[in-house]
């Protein structure tokens, strides 16, 4: 599940790495960029970044889960390939996350993520629709990162996903202050292979997920309970903004852009969409959702 790194080593421990690996441009006598495979070196005055995929460095691609024991054969590869004690390593930057094959396009499945409290909501979308969730915060430690993963190379996927529908979902902790946060100390990269790390950050990758609020739910009358003007309006209402996420969104923004939407009562609309969508007597999930909800408890489970 764990992909991306950042790793910084202090530079007493990390010298020998420009005689094992090729150093691809000096600026000065203390500064150089390097690599190793896929992954990235950059040396500064006080210390060595390395940054990349371990997927990646170790399989050429990143749809095939590390476990545990691939992923310290990564770490092992890396220390042998750079000569550096990776215990001395600070882990700044991870992902965690997994390459999903689904029954349909992943614009189906990403148009039905909806925004979040705290964290901004970023959507790219391309000619067949959505490519691209991504949600964050300016200054914080946390991202989540949902996207079409087959958009990428023929060539660069492996043969069991190639011709698939894919869906790459990722959670990131961007920040050394966001890891201390989650785990009360830094993580070296064999941390990461450990059992009660690797299994939290399974945890955590699903928690993330499924607190992201979606539509496309199933909008429905309960016939054994009273029904009013006002209720008759909400359901209505609730049934087309599950059925039609985009243009939903697409109104409220015109109307902030109009000046005729406050922030305030916007963020008081999205509220109350998100208890609508957390209330069963009106409506359930899905298929598309409960197909992905189903794919993340295995990864999650696997991770655990």
């Amino acid at each position: 599940m764990i992909d991306e790194v950042h790793i910084f080593i202090p530079l007493q421990y990390a010298k020998d790495w420009r005689s094992k690996c090729i150093v691809d441009k000096q600026m000065d006598v203390n500064t150089m960029t390097g690599h190793t495979g896929n992954l990235k070196i950059w040396q500064g005055i006080v210390g060595v970044i390395i940054r990349g995929s371990l997927a990646k460095y170790l399989y050429g691609e990143n749809c095939t889960r590390l476990t545990r024991e691939t992923l310290k054969a990564a770490v092992l590869k890396l220390e042998t390939a750079t000569g550096i004690d990776l215990n001395n390593g600070i882990v700044t930057r991870l992902a965690v996350g997994g390459s999903f094959i689904v029954k349909t396009a992943p614009c189906n499945y990403l148009r039905l993520f909806c925004d979040m409290p705290i964290f901004k909501r970023d959507a790219t979308s391309g000619m067949s629709g959505i490519e691209d969730v991504c949600y964050f915060t300016k200054s914080g430690s946390y991202q989540f990162d949902a996207y079409d993963k087959a958009r990428e190379r023929k060539d660069k996927l492996p043969e069991l996903y190639q011709g698939c529908n894919v869906l790459r979902m990722e959670y990131r902790i961007v920040k050394r202050v966001g890891i201390k946060a989650k785990f009360n100390h830094d993580l070296t990269p064999h941390d990461l292979y450990g059992e009660g790390v690797y299994r939290k950050l399974a945890v955590l990758f699903g928690e993330f997920y499924r607190t992201i609020p979606k539509t496309g739910r199933r909008v429905f009358v309960n016939i054994t309970k009273s029904i009013t003007p006002a209720s008759w309006v909400e359901l209505m209402a609730e049934q087309w903004r599950q059925a039609n996420p985009e243009q939903c969104e697409a109104v409220l923004q015109d109307a902030k852009a109009r000046g005729k939407l406050t922030d305030k009562n916007l963020e008081r609309i999205r509220a109350a969409d998100r208890r609508r969508s957390k209330d069963y007597s009106i409506s359930d999930k899905n298929a598309l959702t409960e197909e992905l909800d189903a794919l993340v408890k295995m990864l999650v489970e696997s991770g655990a």
